[in-house]
């Protein structure tokens, strides 16, 4: 059964930068647990079918509220959460915000050891979902001043959603800040297990890359709660440690100077020419030379800590 991590915060909160960190952490650390990643965004309900032309759809994405729990499909969203709880594929909705609608195509997705969950209403109605507590942990990321995600979006949509900084600046006043007080911030006090704070400032010049870079402390923590709840997962580290050869050096050192010592010995019992012998001892100590590693005698070894 897969463990879920539920990540939820404000538009503009840092939720979606610290889920993809989250996993990307655990996919170079340890291969040997599969992880996924379920964008609640694709979720939203698809475009009102009297919608048609592109001014059409251009005042709806101006005029609608999306930051309300009626704009999305939680009855697909719940009952595909189920199925992977229960180990079962599921075909996830694409949705694309500069079409304000639900594409045709899906993408199937398996169940995996973790499955992280993110949204801004990912821990809306979490007790619709039945799940033990011992199956998940749900955080919300928050800012200290409501005004960080202002500045954030003002961003982040102009970019990656077509809209200009003034449709930005109206949403904001007609809809997003009554939102966050009435579902979103709310749905955490009642839900969240963990709270993570993200005070990264920007200015409207700042690029996207830098945006929310401040998780380095807080996914260490997180990493550490899931491992303690998931003792059934092998959490084995796979990242390869540069000094993971070095307890073998001694090893190799002792053979090689074996090795040399038997061939100098064979060298000088063969009759030959006794410049031709010197050559031959000349050329085997040199080849060890060669292959002892130079820092061999920078590192002291503990041939005891060696498991053969």
């Amino acid at each position: 059964m897969p463990y879920f991590i539920f990540v939820a915060g404000s538009s503009g909160s840092g939720k979606t930068t610290f889920a993809n960190r989250l996993k990307a952490q655990i996919e170079s650390e340890y291969s040997n647990v599969s992880i996924s990643l379920l964008a609640m965004d694709n979720y939203f309900l698809p475009l009102p079918n009297e919608i048609h032309t592109e001014d059409e759809i251009k005042q709806y994405r101006t005029t609608t509220n999306f930051d309300v729990p009626s704009q999305v499909d939680f009855e697909l969203f719940h009952h595909q959460l189920r199925e992977l709880a229960n180990n079962r594929t599921i075909n996830v909705p694409v949705y694309s915000f500069l079409h304000s609608n639900r594409m045709e195509e899906t993408n199937l997705m398996q169940p995996t050891d973790i499955i992280i969950v993110e949204g801004i209403f990912a821990l809306h109605k979490l007790n619709k979902l039945a799940l033990n507590k011992s199956q998940y942990i749900s955080i919300f990321i928050e800012a200290d001043s409501y005004l960080t995600y202002q500045n954030r979006r003002k961003i982040r949509d102009p970019q990656i959603r077509d809209m200009s900084v003034e449709t930005v600046q109206v949403k904001e006043l007609k809809h997003i800040r009554d939102s966050y007080f009435s579902y979103i911030r709310p749905s955490a006090q009642q839900n969240a297990e963990l709270f993570i704070s993200n005070n990264h400032q920007l200015s409207v010049d700042s690029n996207l890359a830098d945006i929310n870079d401040s998780f380095s402390k807080d996914i260490p923590e997180v990493l550490s709660k899931v491992q303690d709840r998931t003792s059934d997962l092998t959490w084995q580290s796979t990242v390869q440690d540069n000094n993971s050869l070095s307890s073998y050096l001694p090893y190799i050192a002792w053979t090689t100077i074996g090795l040399e010592t038997g061939l100098l010995i064979y060298a000088m019992s063969i009759p030959l020419n006794i410049s031709i012998q010197l050559a031959l001892a000349a050329t085997i100590l040199l080849s060890g030379y060669v292959l002892l590693p130079n820092h061999l005698e920078q590192e002291e070894y503990e041939f005891s800590s060696v498991t053969l």
